[in-house]
């Protein structure tokens, strides 16, 4: 039987990114608890902070103590703490949206961490920040999926389930064999490109930031079709791609210095 704690943390995560909370009887069904059990608990979640009650219907979401702990550790994090500077640069030469995403070991996850606008005025693509990677119809997702082994890839996408296009897009990839050719063309032309393939209207090239040889995070640009058609992104895959080799290199230094202090110390 979980203990109160494991069922507390599920909780937190069954509440991350639901904007609109959940019902006190969703949570418990879904968590298979007693709908008493859920409600203590939810209550000792409100009392730390982490979780409140929204809307008429009185919804459970997730806290702002949950956003500030999240974002105090991605501060904390090398590659978040070395790329604002780079995305900004990114963002105002791109006049798009320029986004991190980065992986999550603990969890096998990748997450949206960091983002720059640079499109001030106008038809602007910002989605929220925060929330898990689709690893089979986004050019993040097919960013990080395309430089690590194929069969670990296709698990990974094949746990979280392949998007279909009628929860994304009209081009979003369904088969195994569409995923197989898309990964191989990424690879080689060392970026991804997603045209309608993760939202309807939208664009995106995306290229991956590496931490030794493992990837550490995805580095995209992203906007209307209007402004970014095929063309257009492969222009943008140039300086894309030279950010993310400045990230890579950033955090090779990092890792350099974090070495010598380490030995200095020893």
């Amino acid at each position: 039987m979980a203990s109160a704690f494991e069922r507390g943390l599920s909780i937190v995560e069954l509440l991350a990114g639901k904007e609109a909370g959940l019902p006190l009887h969703q949570i418990a069904d879904t968590l298979v608890i007693p709908r008493s059990a859920a409600h203590r608990l939810l209550a000792e979640l409100i009392d730390a902070g982490f979780v409140h009650q929204k809307g008429e219907m009185g919804n459970y979401a997730l806290g702002l103590k949950i956003a500030a702990l999240g974002l105090r550790h991605l501060a904390a994090n090398d590659l978040v703490s070395v790329s604002k500077p780079i995305l900004d640069s990114l963002a105002e030469r791109s006049q798009e949206l320029v986004r991190l995403a980065m992986v999550d070991t603990d969890n096998n996850t990748m997450v949206w961490a960091v983002k720059a606008q640079g499109m001030r005025s106008g038809l602007r693509y910002d989605p929220e920040s925060g929330v898990a990677v689709t690893l089979s119809c986004s050019a993040t997702g097919l960013g990080w999926m395309s430089f690590i082994p194929e069969q670990e890839a296709l698990t990974r996408i094949l746990q979280q389930g392949i998007g279909s296009r009628e929860d994304f897009a009209p081009n979003a990839p369904q088969t195994i064999d569409e995923l197989r050719e898309i990964m191989e063309t990424t690879r080689k032309q060392g970026y991804a490109i997603a045209i309608d393939m993760y939202t309807r209207g939208i664009g995106s090239v995306a290229a991956p930031v590496f931490d030794g040889d493992s990837v550490a995070g995805v580095l995209s640009v992203a906007g209307p079709t209007a402004r970014l058609d095929e063309a257009r992104l492969r222009e943008l895959s140039v300086p894309l791609r030279e950010a993310a080799q400045e990230l890579t290199t950033l955090l090779e230094q990092t890792a350099g210095a974090l070495d010598g202090r380490v030995m200095d110390g020893a």
